[in-house]
């Protein structure tokens, strides 16, 4: 069976055609998955390296304010049962080294859009990549999407002398934020990015996500896969 060599495909979220091993026609990949296809929460439990049951006992830092288990934030059903950090440099120069990669957290299953509750520890300047997420499909196939800061999430101590707070993608959004109980002038926030899957017809295998090794460290906490108009905000919910 002779092989097809995949194009770069530049799109906003720098979706990139890794490797085709079958003929796919374009219309078949691109074609929406079904509306009544309900969301669904991916399962991180294995992938976590510090589970929700820990929030409570940080000594450190306010993550026992944090909203823990099953959660609806702008229509979205969120599983939030810990988190999973990447290597960012102002951790690792303070002694917190994370990871650089997690690969493979399995997904199986066909959808529009992911939904994804994250933040950051330590800013960057606005359009810095953090991090990178790639859809691996069962095909062979891959399209990664670059997280930058500013874009798609912030730092998740937000300080009253933060000149900009808003986010430059339109389509990502803060969903939560509250007083940070140590330092009242500060206050704790959680973002939720909707990626768009440029081939919804083809099942997703796996999600990798990878430090962009910058400054700030990524926190990702709840992944949710669902149809493209899924995420809707109301500003007075989900606070």
């Amino acid at each position: 069976m002779n092989k097809l060599a995949a194009g770069l495909l530049m799109s906003t979220t720098f979706a990139v055609a890794i490797a085709v091993t079958e003929p796919v026609s374009a219309p078949a990949q691109n074609k929406k998955v079904d509306k009544e296809m309900p969301a669904q929460p991916l399962d991180l439990t294995s992938f976590y390296q510090t589970p929700a049951s820990q929030f409570d006992k940080s000594k450190t830092h306010p993550w026992r304010i944090a909203p823990r288990g099953s959660k609806t934030f702008g229509n979205v059903p969120l599983a939030i049962d810990g988190m999973i950090c990447l290597w960012g440099e102002s951790n690792a120069k303070n002694g917190l080294v994370f990871p650089e990669k997690v690969d493979d957290i399995p997904v199986n299953r066909k959808f529009d859009s992911l939904y994804v509750y994250h933040t950051t520890f330590f800013s960057s300047r606005d359009g810095s990549p953090v991090y990178h997420l790639t859809l691996k499909y069962a095909n062979d196939m891959a399209s990664m999407t670059t997280i930058c800061y500013g874009a798609h999430l912030r730092d998740w101590f937000m300080s009253p002398h933060e000149k900009v707070t808003e986010l430059t993608d339109s389509k990502s959004k803060m969903v939560w934020s509250a007083d940070n109980p140590d330092n009242k002038t500060i206050k704790i926030r959680f973002f939720i990015s909707p990626i768009t899957n440029p081939r919804p017809a083809l099942e997703v295998k796996s999600i990798s996500l990878a430090s962009a090794k910058g400054s700030s460290a990524a926190c990702i906490l709840a992944m949710t896969t669902g149809p493209d108009d899924l995420f809707k905000i109301d500003k007075t919910s989900d606070k």
